[in-house]
């Protein structure tokens, strides 16, 4: 019997300028010749399994993927070759337009044939689809009304810009899972070096024993249909702080430390949904995750890396990371922001030492009181904007402002940013979220205020200071909690990124 891989299917969208892999499984010792564009390929046979590799192509559409096999014959009609990007991480990368504040507004203009989108369904354990209807995902759905509810929003205003300025087909590959860890996007072989602290979390938990009967029979193994859970549907849509604090005093005491949960393992999410994708060809990564990190935030870092690393192997390729920064955040369900400094920080400094690893700022695009940002617009198209310059070597401002360096001259403290663009802006009478602190003596440090209204001055804030401390140790601490909202940009209105420093 001949069969081929559920990622090529009608709709799909295949990766130009780079090799085409096809793939599936025959029980029939014929030869499998795959056919597309006129190419015709015998493919490569391991036993039962296949793969054929076309050549590079050119951007198309309207193409038919033919596959035979003795008497067996399979067609895949509708395809296009363009833009492919994976769209990885965890519940804000997965937030679906259904739920984005301009889903409404999106979807009087959102018809285009040219944008798809593919969701891996989100199994953790083998014969889960077998157990449960996931017949809504691992499909492709073309960008129409009907079916924007299912795209990733962050994923759709990503693919909309990429395709309007690059004038290409674009599919999104969303291989994501809310509330995951870095950890279950690896094998547990890779963990080994810096994931210790998640294996150790949860030991021996494999698919057998009670946490996987416990997981196996609960309304969370019944992922396929992402609008099923009523609960879950009015969270997303986002509730109040008030009814929050009132859900969480109603909450069992048993609900309030509750294990890690089965489907978050180490290792699970790689092998049971990132593997079914490998080595498919794509353009990079679009990763937005961390939140469900930070009771190891301090390990964040390593973990982090090791994963890029790690994907780069499997795919034999050196593919470029399109990243978010945590969004500022301060409580939701019981969920705290305190830590979340510490992940961004990890954060820039992977971007920041890993080469064709790019971050973007979402300083000025959190909620108080929800981890998830009902607005991702901003995100998307920060990402599309962030691909266009890193990736396609398109000429456009792209990069948040960052602090280079910070000290003191003629009673002011300049601080100095890098970053696109020639001038910074600040949006508003007063800077905010800047913290001003003076050294008095050992490690203790006390607020002290400027001297005059602080200003902009090229890519420079100039901050007056009294001339009598200027002799002084100071540290500045911008963005450093979970909740903030800057209102520093540089021209192309991105805005700036967190900073500490001492002077």
């Amino acid at each position: 019997m001949l069969q081929v891989d559920r990622l090529f299917s009608d709709h799909m969208v295949l990766q130009r300028e780079k090799r085409i892999r096809i793939w599936g499984t025959c029980s029939d010792d014929s030869p499998v010749c795959v056919e597309l564009a006129g190419n015709c390929i015998n493919a490569e046979r391991v036993g039962e399994k296949w793969m054929a590799v076309f050549p590079p192509m050119e951007a198309k559409e309207g193409l038919t993927l033919s596959i035979r096999c003795g008497v067996d014959n399979i067609q895949i009609t509708d395809i296009s070759i363009g833009e492919v990007w994976i769209a990885a991480g965890q519940s804000n990368m997965e937030f679906y337009m259904r739920y984005d504040a301009d889903c409404e507004k999106e979807k009087k203009e959102c018809q285009n044939s040219s944008i798809r989108f593919f969701d891996v369904p989100e199994i953790c354990y083998p014969g889960q689809e077998k157990e449960y209807d996931f017949s809504r995902m691992g499909v492709w759905r073309k960008c129409t009304v009907e079916d924007l509810d299912y795209f990733s929003a962050v994923a759709y205003y990503f693919a909309k810009k990429i395709c309007r300025d690059l004038h290409v087909p674009v599919g999104i590959i969303g291989c994501n899972r809310g509330a995951s860890t870095a950890a279950a996007w690896m094998s547990r072989e890779a963990l080994k070096e810096h994931g210790k602290v998640w294996l150790d979390e949860y030991g021996d938990v494999e698919e057998a024993g009670e946490e996987f009967q416990t997981f196996r029979k609960s309304p969370a193994a019944d992922a396929g249909n992402p609008f099923g859970d009523p609960i879950q549907e009015e969270l997303l849509y986002g509730i109040s702080h008030e009814k929050q604090e009132e859900i969480i005093k109603s909450m069992p005491e048993e609900m309030k430390n509750l294990k890690p949960p089965f489907n978050n393992r180490p290792g699970c999410l790689y092998e049971m949904m990132l593997k079914q994708i490998i080595p498919c060809s794509v353009r990079g990564i679009l990763w937005y995750q961390g939140e469900s990190d930070v009771e190891h935030a301090k390990e964040y870092r390593e973990i982090f890396r090791d994963l890029i690393r790690f994907w780069r192997t499997q795919w034999k390729e050196e593919l470029p990371f399109c990243c978010v920064q945590l969004a500022p955040f301060e409580e939701w369900l019981g969920c705290e922001g305190e830590k979340f400094p510490i992940i961004r920080q990890a954060q820039k400094d992977v971007a920041d030492e890993e080469k064709n690893v790019y971050l973007i700022s979402t300083s000025d695009a959190g909620m108080r009181y929800d981890i998830h940002p009902k607005k991702k617009r901003p995100i998307g198209e920060r990402l599309a904007l962030c691909a266009q310059k890193h990736v396609y070597g398109m000429q456009l401002l792209a990069d948040a402002p960052v602090i280079s360096k910070a000290f003191v001259s003629g009673g002011n403290i300049i601080v100095e940013f890098a970053g696109d663009g020639e001038k910074l802006e600040i949006l508003g009478d007063e800077i905010q979220d800047l913290k001003m602190l003076k050294k008095v003596s050992g490690e203790k440090w006390e607020p002290f205020c400027e001297e005059g209204k602080i200003y902009t001055e090229g890519k420079k804030l100039i901050i007056p200071i009294n001339i009598e401390v200027a002799n002084d140790r100071f540290r500045l601490e911008f963005a450093q909690s979970g909740y903030y909202k800057v209102n520093l940009y540089n021209e192309a209105g991105i805005p700036a990124m967190p900073f500490s420093i001492s002077i």
